[in-house]
């Protein structure tokens, strides 16, 4: 499976947990481009982290 940074990883070499703590630290070092070259559903965690980390830091959502 191919990680964020483009190399390979195994997931299931990691708990749930720690596959989420190694998405956190590592989404905010790499773009958004990059993410979208993963699989999806290391795509939408990393959108979900980084839509609680946004709402976590103060900022605002609103629906339309």
């Amino acid at each position: 499976m191919r990680w964020i940074d483009g190399n390979e990883i195994n997931i299931k070499a990691y708990t749930g947990e720690s596959l989420c703590e190694k998405l956190a630290t590592e989404i905010c070092n790499n773009d958004i481009d990059q993410w979208l070259n993963c699989d999806d559903f290391i795509q939408v965690a990393c959108f979900l982290i980084d839509f609680d980390t946004e709402l976590t830091m103060g900022g605002d959502f609103h629906i339309s």
